[in-house]
């Protein structure tokens, strides 16, 4: 019967036989030689120099161009129409003078006061009717005697009206007799043109102890 041959021999023979080809195939290029170039062999061929015949064509001498000059700008005359001088016209005005017409005076419409007084009365009115006042029972029984100032209006149809006590002595005694007594008068009532008006009068009544009975 044949032997075995161990495995390991066989995997050392081949990285030997690895080993050995990755040498040799380094030492390939250096073995090689490079091939130097021969020089190539080139035959000289005479060469015949012709002199220039006079007859040849002459180089045309070159045509330089010079640049053209630049035309001066002549400054263009600026034209200035000439200012014609107009005569200021002078202007007259005449004024007319407005002709003044003569105001002829209107007659103004009479106004009437809401009250007259008795001096701008045509006609002053007239008392028609009046009670005399009562003395005052305890002015007489003191004895006092005085007077009362009364203001009062007297209406166009003739009715008193408006009482007002401007003054009164003693104050206060017989105010209230005068007043009582006034308002029952009656008055023919005053005129201005013609028409009845409203007057305003001033009356003193006096009071005298000796004259009663």
């Amino acid at each position: 019967m044949m032997r075995k041959t161990p495995r390991s021999v066989f995997v050392i023979g081949f990285l030997l036989a690895t080993v050995i080809n990755i040498v040799l195939f380094a030492l390939i290029p250096n073995s090689s030689t490079p091939e130097t170039p021969q020089p190539s062999l080139l035959r000289s061929q005479p060469v015949r120099f012709t002199p220039p015949s006079p007859q040849m064509e002459q180089p045309q001498p070159e045509e330089v161009t010079m640049p053209p000059e630049p035309t001066p700008t002549l400054p263009q005359p600026t034209l200035s129409a000439p200012m014609l001088q107009q005569p200021n016209p002078t202007l007259t005005l005449q004024a007319q003078q407005p002709e003044l017409k003569p105001v002829t005076p209107q007659p103004q419409a009479f106004q009437k006061p809401a009250v007259f007084s008795s001096k701008a009365l045509d006609v002053q009115p007239q008392l028609s009717y009046q009670t005399a006042p009562r003395y005052p029972l305890q002015a007489r029984k003191r004895g006092l005697s005085g007077y009362v100032k009364l203001q009062f209006d007297v209406l166009a149809n003739g009715e008193v009206r408006r009482l007002r006590i401007l003054e009164s002595q003693p104050p206060g005694v017989f105010d209230n007799a005068v007043l009582d007594a006034a308002r029952t008068w009656s008055y023919q009532p005053g005129e201005v043109l013609g028409d009845k008006v409203r007057v305003r009068l001033v009356r003193t009544i006096v009071f005298n102890l000796e004259d009663q009975p």
